[in-house]
This record gives structure tokens, sequence and C-alpha cells, in this order.
């Protein structure tokens, strides 16, 4: 019933954002936004450009806004130690009393049968979080349930921080975090749990490359 037409100016775009939910995804469709300079009415500072587009769609107006099209065959996964953060950050508790449970008796191992759809999402949620540095852009994908696919040209990276919480340190892990202008609170195209060596690497392949 409410009609809109969109107008952006492609000097403003820091990067693409491509989503697809559980449902909208098994049709087939994905929703893809653009993270402009200044932001929008939104309070994520994203502008909605296609909330139901078949792939060859999202293709469509990503070229036409200049930005490289998204590669899945070369992204690399992160550290394998995401899938125990993953699990302890889901169910902290569980995991520690089990872990005791075991450590009194061995048929602890029965309670902890009911961890094992919880650890089958910390694996997917490795699976499904890779990143790769392209030609011309970062390129991130997360998410299991939601997944979200970034296009991050180099130039538009404003803010490249290296981040490792207390887990992080003890599993030799580390953040990339990748801040853009205009940029929200929500959906940061971040690359989660990579190993310390790797995450060196990434930062210091970003900042040459917007250097």
């Amino acid at each position: 019933l409410t009609r809109s037409e969109v107008v952006v100016a492609m000097r403003r775009i820091q990067l693409a954002m491509v989503q697809r939910g559980p449902l909208r995804g098994a049709f087939g469709w994905n929703a893809l936004s653009f993270q402009t300079l200044g932001g929008s009415n939104d309070p994520s500072g994203r502008q909605a450009m296609a909330p139901l587009a078949r792939e060859h769609e999202v293709a469509w107006i990503v070229e036409t806004a200049g930005l490289p099209q998204f590669e899945r065959l070369p992204l690399r996964p992160v550290a394998p130690g995401h899938v125990i953060r993953c699990l302890l950050r889901a169910a902290p508790w569980p995991v520690a009393v089990a872990a005791v449970a075991l450590a009194v008796t061995p048929l602890a191992w029965l309670g902890m049968l009911v961890l094992l759809p919880i650890a089958g999402i910390a694996l997917l949620q490795r699976r499904y979080h890779r990143y790769a540095l392209r030609d011309t852009s970062l390129q991130v994908m997360r998410g299991v349930i939601a997944q979200r696919d970034w296009i991050v040209p180099y130039e538009n990276v404003q803010v490249v921080t290296l981040r490792a919480g207390w887990i992080q340190r003890r599993l030799g892990m580390a953040s990339v975090l990748v801040d853009t202008a205009g940029a929200g609170g929500f959906g940061a195209p971040d690359v989660v749990d990579l190993s310390t060596a790797d995450a060196r690497e990434l930062a210091t392949g970003l900042v040459a490359r917007i250097g």
C-alpha cells in the first residue's frame, strides 16, 4: 500500500550487505542494503535497496552501484576455537556443570547429550563465518539462521581494530573489527575469532590496502 522510491549517490555508498532469513532464504529471496555516508532514517544507518530480490537481481544492483561481486568460493574459515567460544557464550553454566560432573563420575557424559544441539549450532556458526581479502574489497559472511554477506571496498574502511577478550586470549584468538563512515551499531562486517596470527595478518592487510 505504501510505495517509495530511493535515489542513492554512488559516491556515498560505503558497503553492501545481503541478508537471507530462514523463510526468505528457503524461497531463494535476498534483501540488499547499502550503508551510506550520513546514514539513513533507519536506526541501523542502512538504506534498504531491494527487500526481496533474486541473486541475479542483487548482482545487477551491486554491479550498477560500482561494487565488486560477492564471491563465496575463496572465503576462509575462522579458527576452530570459535566453536568453543560459541558454546561458552550460549550455555556457560551447563558446560561448566557438565565439565565438573564429568570429573566426578564417568556417567556424566550422558548429561552432556543435552549440549549436542548447542554444539551443532556452534559448529554451524563457524562453518558460515568466513572472510577474504579480495582485489578491491573485504568480504565477510556470518550467520546460521539469518545469514549476512558484506562487501566492503577498501577505500571506505575508516577504522581497523584488533581485539582479544579474556577467553579469546586463552584460546589464542582475536577479532578484527571493521568500521566505515556512517556505520550504525547493527551488523558490522567484523571477523570474529581468528587465530592471533591470522587476525594480525588480516588487520595488517587491511591497513596496507586502505593506506
